[in-house]
């Protein structure tokens, strides 16, 4: 289209001005592309001031030709209620007639909306109907959300063999959630022999996306020499990229390592401060343990009144040790 060539073109500077004129000039005689086009310079300003009412004037018109970047960007708006009310049932309606045209991003968001459940009553077959259809077409997420739903049996009969093989797909995208689902299921042995090496591989592709799960499992792995040889530091060196994301589990074991001096020379300041990183996100061991130290006065000063509270907040969170040490102080 020659506006396309005024717009964005490798040979001369942009002149959006004469691309907005050709793409009026075209929309004017009913070119769907051209009035996708159109809008697109009206809904992001480009090279004209912003005017989202002239923008969904377009994209009404081009979708009612049955253009399928139209139709999927009117989902979008009434999805996100970009500039109109929010409104499932419309956005559902554009989508769907992008989607039946084949569009993967269409047929994605539909299992979305469906699956989710959140402005239209939940339908996990309608979900698992449009993910189906997207991850036969190559989409990772959809791939991803198949691998979850045979792994659960939701919306299909449970089969581990069959996630794997989503998983597989998408990981091989890069999709960090399948890439550390295969490693959880090598690990505990779903749907394939237990292989602790192939766990591993699959763990360091998803922590080397930064993936916190992941990390934290290859830092078990090598405390307790799983598919590598033993290494505590190393141990220690992955639970920490771990615990610097936030990961709960991987700031208490830390805490334990250092209160314990387990590896490393016994740092209670230490210790206290990775419970607390792990207390503040309710690891009801992290915080009987922070109980312990304050009545102990390990670390911090001595304080049977914060240790109680300490243990009150693991008992909330179903610690029993935390429960009987409350108790107990209680009845000092």
């Amino acid at each position: 289209m020659l506006g396309q060539l005024y717009e964005d073109s490798d040979f001369f500077p942009p002149d959006y001005e004469k691309a907005r004129l050709l793409y009026q000039q075209a929309a004017d005689q009913g070119d769907a592309e051209a009035q996708f086009n159109l809008a697109y310079m009206y809904d992001y300003g480009v090279g004209i001031s912003r005017n989202h009412l002239t923008a969904m004037f377009y994209y009404l018109q081009s979708g009612d030709q049955g253009y399928v970047k139209a139709q999927f960007k009117l989902g979008e708006i009434y999805s996100l209620g970009y500039d109109v009310p929010q409104n499932a049932n419309r956005a559902i309606e554009w989508y769907r007639k992008a989607a039946d045209q084949g569009h993967i991003k269409a047929q994605f968001q539909l299992g979305e909306i469906y699956h989710d459940g959140d402005d239209v009553p939940q339908n996990i077959d309608a979900a698992i109907k449009w993910y189906q259809q997207a991850a036969d077409q190559g989409d990772a997420l959809a791939q991803y959300r198949m691998g979850s739903a045979y792994y659960a049996g939701q919306g299909v009969c449970e089969s581990y063999q069959k996630a794997l093989v989503w998983y597989q797909k998408a990981a091989d995208q890069g999709d960090v959630d399948s890439q550390y689902n295969l490693g959880h299921m090598h690990e505990q042995g779903l749907g394939v022999p237990q292989d602790y090496v192939k766990a591993m591989i699959w763990y360091l592709k998803a922590a080397d996306q930064e993936d916190e799960g992941a990390q934290y499992n290859i830092g078990l792995m090598y405390r307790h020499g799983q598919g590598v040889p033993q290494d505590y530091a190393k141990a220690i060196e992955w639970y920490q990229q771990a615990a610097d994301q936030g990961h709960a589990s991987a700031c208490y074991n830390l805490g334990l390592i250092y209160s314990e001096g387990e590896w490393v020379p016994q740092d209670y300041e230490k210790a206290i401060e990775y419970f607390m990183d792990a207390a503040r996100q309710d690891h009801a061991s992290a915080q009987y343990n922070i109980g312990v130290m304050y009545e102990n006065g390990e670390g911090v000063a001595q304080d049977n009144e914060k240790a109680k509270e300490y243990y009150k907040q693991a008992c909330l969170n179903e610690s029993q040790d935390g429960c009987d040490a409350y108790k107990r102080l209680n009845n000092e």
